[in-house]
């Protein structure tokens, strides 16, 4: 996505031969709630778009189905169903500040998980937050445990979970895929989103497509069936052409939809994370076109596993250098 609003200068903005460009990396939020809890769907409109103001975004669009809302953000996506809520924001947003508004309305009591987790940024001076300063404003509500997936210093990904004695449906999975630098999609003009979204159809049918061209580029779509979903979030500008895909499937094997994507984009490297249930078997991936730079993986002790892996690519072509402004 990119804004004019939101834009940050790499020189002095004044200059005219600035170079702009606009933080990629993601902050989500989820949250579920018990099922006797009253639907997170009846809350109006109205408290959402507060809940999307606090951290720093606005919605572009919505989107009602039968089981879920789907909302289109100024910075990504969120996502309503009766007890489930998936918050995904990037740029320069708060997102713990959502939170909190959501605990105004929403009781502690109710919830039964409550995840959020930050990528690592290409340019972390330029945030309002920090994932530390983050975690002090969670933990005032919500006593839970971090960890950070990955070096300090090179790809990583921090996460922060509340402490719970509930258990998760036994088929529930998120798969997230986090890839830079494409080799097969150059921009997000309509002609080459249009190419792309029907290939996602072949992989993916019978999914409803609520999607936004963002000026002067970037490109936002969620896609739902009934309590499926993915995401897919296109960042072109520098310092790296940035794609982010998450889906929330059943009975899939995520090592087949890997493949599938890696094929459409071809990115030179990409962060594979991916939460599944105690119940389901740990699925390893490995693709002969990448190394794995790094593994880490976590049994948390509220029903889930975490594994993050990141990949760089085994056939790497010299880069040209960017250039350096006075």
């Amino acid at each position: 996505m990119f804004f004019q609003n939101t834009e940050i200068g790499i020189k002095d903005m004044k200059k005219p031969n600035e170079v702009r460009i606009f933080e990629s990396s993601e902050k989500k939020l989820e949250l579920i709630l018990s099922e006797e809890s009253p639907s997170l769907r009846t809350l109006p409109e109205k408290f959402w778009q507060k809940v999307i103001t606090a951290c720093g975004a606005n919605i572009i669009s919505s989107k009602t189905y039968t089981s879920v809302t789907a909302y289109l953000l100024s910075e990504s996506s969120l996502l309503i169903w009766d007890h489930r809520m998936i918050m995904i924001t990037c740029g320069k947003t708060v997102l713990p500040k959502a939170l909190l508004k959501v605990l105004k309305t929403v009781s502690k009591d109710q919830l039964n998980f409550l995840f959020f987790q930050r990528k690592n940024e290409f340019f972390p001076e330029h945030q309002k937050s920090c994932f530390s300063k983050d975690l002090q404003i969670i933990k005032k509500k919500i006593k839970g445990k971090a960890w950070r997936f990955g070096p300090i210093h090179q790809h990583h990904c921090s996460l922060f979970y509340m402490e719970t004695e509930s258990r998760p449906n036994p088929k529930d999975q998120t798969l997230e895929i986090l890839m830079y630098d494409s080799q097969t999609i150059q921009d997000t003009s309509k002609n080459s989103m249009t190419s792309m979204k029907s290939r996602l159809q072949q992989i993916f049918p019978g999914f409803d497509i609520q999607d936004h061209y963002f000026t002067p580029s970037g490109y936002s779509l969620n896609a739902l069936r009934e309590e499926e979903y993915y995401t897919i979030h296109i960042t072109p500008q520098l310092p790296v052409f940035y794609i982010s895909f998450e889906a929330g499937f059943q009975n899939r094997s995520f090592r087949e939809i890997t493949d599938k994507l890696l094929r459409i984009f071809q990115p030179q490297s990409f962060d594979l994370i991916f939460f599944y249930t105690m119940e389901q078997n740990r699925e390893l991936y490995d693709n002969p076109d990448f190394f794995k730079a790094s593994w880490h993986h976590c049994v948390l002790n509220c029903g889930y596993e975490v594994s993050y892996m990141n990949f760089q690519t085994t056939k790497t072509n010299p880069s040209p250098p960017l250039p350096v402004n006075d």
